[in-house]
């Protein structure tokens, strides 16, 4: 069985199995995590949210009154400028790729 890290990076990954990797992650370090998704309408996909919600972080995790804003992206993804926008205002804000499964690990393991 491979473990976690062996998924992230001895494979490429699609942003969807990047997620579930991040999420088991967080989860196994005690991490509450929201993430909110979106549905097909008849317009196309739109996520039910108001007001400036376009580009908001992919996932929110939450400890011990510690809160992680996180951008999943492939290794080859880019971060668009509304993505971009949250990021420079929200704290403790990452973008976080495959590559830098070890640093991840190593935050969502801090106290």
């Amino acid at each position: 069985m491979q473990t976690l890290q062996q998924l992230a990076t001895d494979t490429v990954v699609s942003e969807r199995e990047w997620q579930k990797i991040v999420v088991d992650l967080a989860h196994l370090h005690g991490w509450h995590v929201a993430h909110f998704m979106a549905a097909g309408t008849r317009r196309g996909w739109r996520t039910a949210v108001q007001y400036e919600g376009a580009g908001y972080p992919d996932l929110t995790l939450a400890r011990d009154r510690v809160v992680i804003f996180a951008e999943l992206k492939t290794d080859t993804g880019r971060v668009s400028c509304l993505q971009q926008g949250w990021l420079d205002i929200l704290p403790n804000s990452f973008v976080w790729r495959p590559k830098h499964f070890d640093e991840i690990q190593e935050q969502l393991k801090k106290p």
